[in-house]
């Protein structure tokens, strides 16, 4: 990893208080070179810096040549202590590949730079990474790449000596802040410009690695996907190259990704037999090929639901079959990440209809905790009180090593209006979706799964005041972790469709009172992102002057506020559909494709369009 923080050449600032002693080397000394340097500074007797027998080469000084003269550093009389340390002392902008280091007035016993006594924090938590000490200084070198918009503590305990066993004073501490994060330019995952994507998806692991997945198709029509494929995109690295996931003959559609935080994806799709098939990739690799889940076609389009995590995998979802009677399926597969999947899903949720009783289930919905427990959640929709199961949404669960539970319907979720959305915290969950009010209007409404509790009765979470047309838009719409939940919609006020955004604090358990609106024009289509640290990303579309735009918001967790959002595409082209991930460190991933309006696009669009925020 090629680490250099803010300016690490180093342009090191003296730490306010501190000692104003300082060791020099006179300007033409080379730092280490002199055969004739003395053994010292720890407590081994070890030359520090390699400079005492033997004429040891000149060893590089990031603190541009402010150090001590000959071999090793020299011990003072006192206590050691902390001169100077870069990033500094509430620096903000930091880079988030980079270095920590330290500059202390003294050469140190080694045995005492160790990884307690010298840390970076992430909160309470100790960030991996290398520690290195050489003369006067020691390094810190992070594992990974530090959270966007993150502030980081240093800390160094008395613990640390200098090379006479005296300890610091007192606990150093100082803290900076790593930059905000900036979307790069706009470019295509497709080699082949003439490729036009159907179905997208896209999702990333705990570092911001992101795996886009698309089915194509064959002209600007929108006809004829044929392939599903899938590329994954590494944060340093950048893209690899594309991999073919399955050839459906004449129709791959509804492709769906999940990726757990470790990196390991499941991807599912439909194809032109309606058969769900998936693919995993694990361990760094994708299996050899696509297997079918479900044997036996489906008389509709089926929208699969993907999750991944605790080493499970699960893909679920609903079809109507008219043989050998008119009947809707629940369908939930699950295994482990290098697992067989079952020959027959667990299935036993079915329902029939007639006219005038009409029933049907779909909209699925998945999610799995750290843990590996698993949740579906679904809505049953009837338009008689004849029908015999209640109208509402329902859920099952499964354990990591046990079997699912038979679906059970969350309390008062019978003026369920639309699809539900699941999102996991890693421990519990939530579920969205629209309800019908009793004056006709409409609302959004959510409930929180713990599994104490299970589901609770829903509560509404847009404005009370506001009834009119509500949209979720896409499963994108509600985003969780340990700290947070975000939901997004649209509603309309007045002539216009505004975005809506709100926020449940896991801690209180509690949403906003009023949820925020982002924008005051927008679309159908919204897609949230959380990090770990509480800032978010809302994507949307938009309508522009003459054509469809893809905007973004950012909401600063320091600041509890949403800022205005910035287009991220130009009003020369027709964009919309935007499938976004945030990872836990704030890089985020954004995957959009042209609108079809009327059958042909409008502007000259670029397919399977992304950008990075990083």
């Amino acid at each position: 990893m090629a680490l250099a923080f803010a300016s690490l050449s180093l342009s090191f600032a003296a730490c306010g208080g501190l000692d104003g002693r300082r060791v020099t080397r006179g300007p033409d000394e080379p730092v280490g070179g002199d055969a004739a340097g003395g053994k010292g500074g720890g407590s081994s007797g070890t030359n520090a810096v390699g400079g005492a027998e033997g004429g040891q080469p000149p060893i590089d000084n990031p603190f541009g040549g402010e150090t001590f003269t000959g071999g090793a550093p020299p011990v003072l009389d006192g206590p050691p202590e902390v001169l100077e340390v870069s990033p500094a002392d509430a620096e903000v902008n930091v880079e988030p590949d980079g270095s920590m280091a330290l500059r202390f007035s003294e050469g140190l016993d080694e045995a005492t730079v160790t990884s307690d006594n010298i840390q970076l924090l992430d909160g309470d938590e100790p960030v991996e990474g290398e520690l290195e000490y050489s003369g006067v200084v020691s390094t810190f070198t992070p594992a990974r790449r530090l959270s966007l918009l993150a502030t980081y503590d240093v800390s160094v305990t008395t613990a640390v000596t200098d090379g006479a066993g005296n300890p610091l004073e007192a606990t150093f501490a100082s803290s900076f802040t790593v930059r905000e994060g900036a979307w790069t330019a706009q470019r295509s995952i497709f080699t082949d410009s003439t490729i036009d994507s159907g179905r997208q998806d896209v999702a990333s692991d705990g570092l911001g690695n992101t795996l886009f997945v698309w089915t194509t198709r064959t002209d600007e029509t929108g006809n004829n996907p044929t392939v599903a494929y899938a590329r994954w995109n590494n944060l340093e690295t950048g893209l690899a190259a594309p991999v073919k996931l399955d050839d459906c003959t004449d129709n791959c559609s509804n492709v769906r990704v999940a990726v757990s935080p470790e990196g390991d994806a499941v991807v599912a799709w439909t194809n032109n037999a309606y058969l769900v098939r998936a693919r995993r990739y694990v361990s760094g690799a994708w299996e050899s090929r696509a297997q079918t889940l479900w044997t036996t076609p489906s008389n509709n389009p089926v929208q699969p639901a993907v999750a991944i995590g605790g080493g499970q995998v699960v893909v679920a979802w609903a079809h109507h079959q008219i043989t050998p009677s008119n009947y809707y399926l629940i369908e939930m597969s699950a295994t482990t990440l290098e697992g067989q999947w079952p020959t027959m899903p667990w299935s036993n949720y079915s329902v029939g209809y007639s006219a005038p009783n009409y029933e049907s289930i779909g909209g699925v919905t998945a999610a799995v905790d750290a843990q590996g427990a698993a949740l579906v959640a679904f809505t049953h929709n009837s338009s008689s009180t004849a029908a015999s199961t209640p109208k509402g949404v329902y859920y099952a669960s499964k354990p990591p090593a046990g079997d699912w539970e038979y679906p059970v319907k969350i309390a008062s979720s019978n003026t369920v209006a639309g699809s539900p959305i699941l999102a996991s915290d890693g421990d519990g969950a939530m579920a969205i979706w629209n309800a019908t009010l009793g004056n006709g209007g409409a609302s959004v409404v959510a409930s929180r799964f713990t599994k104490a509790k299970q589901f609770v009765a829903p509560v509404p979470i847009s404005d009370p005041d506001l009834t009119g047309y509500v949209a979720l838009g896409s499963s994108y719409a509600l985003a969780g972790n340990s700290t947070a939940y975000f939901a997004t919609w649209a509603q309309v006020v007045g002539t216009f469709t505004k975005t809506f955004a709100t926020r449940f604090d896991v801690s209180t358990g509690k949403w906003n009172e009023l949820p925020t609106i982002v924008s005051d024009n927008a679309g159908d289509n919204r897609a949230i992102g959380i990090d770990a640290h509480g800032n978010a990303i809302l994507a949307f579309d938009q309508e522009g002057p003459t054509k469809s735009l893809v905007m973004a918001a950012r909401y600063v967790a320091s600041t509890g506020r949403w800022g205005a959002p910035d287009p991220l595409t130009v009003d020369a082209n027709d964009f919309g559909f935007p499938t976004l991930t945030v990872a836990p460190n704030g890089t985020a991933s954004l995957f959009y494709g042209p609108t079809y309006r009327d059958g042909p696009l409008r502007g000259p669009a670029p397919r399977g369009s992304y950008r990075l925020f990083k």
